[in-house]
């Protein structure tokens, strides 16, 4: 059996509880189960404009079927606008998985396409765009 609770943030696996948010900082918005492993969204508790010392950092974790974290990912630095020579750092905001691939959805209209084994970057994009 699985239990999730996203307001204390903690998911229950067969009797076995894992404390996400209390461990990675982060607010549960979405998870996904898929090939035996969960994947979880998480993000930032509360507005971060009013958080001044909120460092940006991953917000896609994958976990084994027995929550043990397998790996995180989701804090892109991408050069925006494109050929600014401005380095500006982001943090995953949407998680899909489509034909066996993560996609992680970013501010802007950008989107990271990763493995879902190890989670490498593959390729990324901007939405709607040729």
């Amino acid at each position: 059996m699985v239990i999730i609770d996203t307001i204390l943030g903690n998911i229950q696996l067969d009797g076995n509880n894992f404390a996400f948010s209390s461990k990675f900082h982060k607010r549960i918005h979405k998870v996904i189960f898929y090939d035996n492993h969960i994947y979880i969204l998480g993000g930032r508790y509360g507005n971060p404009d009013q958080d001044k010392n909120y460092k940006l950092n991953d917000t896609v974790f994958k976990l084994d079927a027995k929550g043990v974290l397998l790996y995180k990912i989701g804090l892109l630095k991408i050069e925006y606008p494109i050929d600014s020579k401005k380095e500006e750092t982001w943090e995953a905001s949407n998680l899909d998985i489509l034909n066996g691939e993560l996609q992680l959805g970013y501010a802007r209209g950008y989107r990271v396409f990763a493995d879902v084994e190890t989670g490498a970057v593959l390729r990324g994009e901007f939405e709607n765009r040729k």
